[in-house]
């Protein structure tokens, strides 16, 4: 089924895009609507998650934790049942 669609021209293109910046991609000079991004909200460039995401990687690394969680070798905000709350219920 993949090899019949790339021979009729409908997969395996590559954006042409120099960043990636909403729900649009362009293939072959056409600004196409992007179906394949799974982002049904659209907040993978909204500022206050980008920002989440930054101060995160810059805490605690962009590493597996859930491993050390469970042996108990990290300390990071899981440790901390305060901590964890305010992160569940939205405040940070």
């Amino acid at each position: 089924m993949i090899t019949e669609a790339v021979a009729m021209g409908v997969g395996h293109h590559t954006a042409e895009d120099d960043r990636l910046a909403g729900r649009t991609i362009c293939i072959h000079d056409r600004d196409l609507v992007n179906f394949a991004s799974c982002s049904y909200l659209a907040l993978e460039f909204d500022p206050r998650i980008v920002m989440g995401v930054v101060d995160a990687a810059t805490r605690y690394g962009t590493g597996k934790r859930g491993v050390m969680y469970e042996m108990g070798t990290f300390s990071g905000p899981s440790s901390s049942p305060t901590r964890c709350a305010a992160t569940s219920s939205g405040v940070m």
